[in-house]
């Protein structure tokens, strides 16, 4: 890939220009950020070089290194209105909090909730109250566009849940999957899906489909979507959708580990495997949630935490135990947060010395991170609150939402 034929900078005199072999490898080794978007306005020759898809593609490429990863924060902290924040992160800093957009043509500010990250690009989901409405976000470039609204109506009780975001690398184009339920005292059922193309700008319907899974923020891997969940005792169940061909597909998986656990984090690493935390209960100690003093949260009590990666995708032979996690005596792990694709497992976890005379814990949660090459546990300073919501991988890019 060659820098356009560029006309030499001000300050270059003829005999003295740089290689444009080696200003392209620089701006790919930069980080991004809205300063570097700026390196556009430098020239027109700049600005299509650098906002074609093939050189936005060697930049992600380039910034997928493990050393480069960032990661995004959503929880709840302890308030009157029980904020979101987000905040990103990288393992040499500390976390920073990101302000979040809003729709302006909102009559008072929603709620946001975290639907998926591609790409650099961010799906999140405004709730007002009445209806939920997706925004797509690119944190690098602070650029933002509003979704229109779907032109499908809906029945009164129907509701979303686990909205999917991905990109289909074939026709390079970035789609929302909303599917819709409908919410009855007896049942849940699926009443029809919703598929937004960024490219089109427009939303498409599909009545014909499989059920889902809802209990997870689907992961996209490969131009697929992925929703999973635990069946029985001993079954992942993966409910895929191609977001390029729109169809949808199946995969069921014996489980290396049969506790239960509906939310078991899922990660999948690359194309041929995925890593997956079991939590085991044993020495489990139940308690009363109906507890009329109860004020605090529940001590989960795990005495461990199973890692296991699966080498090859759909085999069950190939599962493979790569650690167990324990809880260190001066804290108590509540809960697996998320996993890095370079392998960083975030979890919840309380200090020993905030549990009451009753089991519980009355402050909030703090944000440790594990490490399988040295088996220790680190602090996430400056991040504590009631939920975490999602840890997901985050990529700074250049990827544009204007067409």
């Amino acid at each position: 890939m060659e820098l356009p034929p560029a006309t030499a900078l001000p300050s270059q005199s003829p005999g003295h220009q740089i290689p444009d072999a080696l200003i392209t490898d620089i701006l790919f080794r930069l980080p991004l950020s809205p300063c570097t978007v700026r390196f556009r306005c430098l020239s027109k020759s700049w600005c299509d070089f650098l906002t074609k898809p093939s050189s936005i593609a060697k930049t992600l490429s380039s910034s997928a290194s493990p050393p480069d990863h960032q990661f995004l924060f959503e929880w709840i902290e302890r308030t009157e209105n029980r904020s979101v924040r987000f905040h990103s992160w990288h393992p040499s800093d500390t976390p920073e909090r990101i302000q979040m957009p809003f729709d302006p043509a909102k009559p008072r500010r929603p709620d946001v909730r975290f639907a998926g990250c591609c790409n650099g690009l961010l799906c999140l989901i405004q709730w007002d109250g009445k209806q939920d409405d997706p925004i797509l976000w690119n944190p690098a470039t602070s650029e933002t566009k509003i979704v229109p609204p779907s032109p499908f109506e809906r029945r009164s009780d129907c509701s979303s849940s686990a909205i999917g975001f991905g990109f289909d690398p074939e026709s390079n184009d970035y789609k929302i999957v909303r599917p819709l339920y409908i919410e009855s005292c007896c049942f849940r059922s699926l009443y029809f899906l919703e598929i937004y193309s960024l490219r089109n700008d427009s939303w498409t319907k599909l009545d014909d489909f499989p059920s889902l899974s809802s209990g997870n923020i689907p992961q996209c891997r490969m131009g697929k979507l992925y929703w999973w969940r635990l069946s029985g005792e001993r079954t992942l169940v993966f409910d895929s959708f191609d977001v390029g061909r729109e169809a949808f597909g199946k995969v069921e998986v014996p489980c290396p580990n049969s506790e239960k656990e509906y939310n078991t984090p899922v990660c999948l690493l690359n194309e041929e495997s995925m890593v997956a935390v079991f939590p085991d209960y044993n020495g489990y100690e139940d308690t009363d949630e109906d507890d009329d003093e109860f004020e605090g949260r529940r001590e989960r009590r795990s005495s461990s935490w199973e890692i296991w990666v699966m080498l090859k995708y759909w085999v069950p032979e190939s599962w493979t135990k790569l650690y167990v996690v324990t809880s260190p005596v001066d804290m108590t792990i509540e809960y697996c947060a998320g996993i890095s694709r370079n392998l960083r497992f975030f979890f919840a976890a309380f200090s020993s010395d905030l549990m009451n005379e009753k089991g519980y814990y009355d402050g909030d949660h703090g944000l440790v991170t594990f490490e399988l090459e040295t088996g220790k546990f680190s602090n996430v300073a400056g991040i504590q609150g009631t939920r975490f919501e999602v840890v997901t991988n985050y990529v700074p890019s250049q990827v544009s939402l204007q067409n």
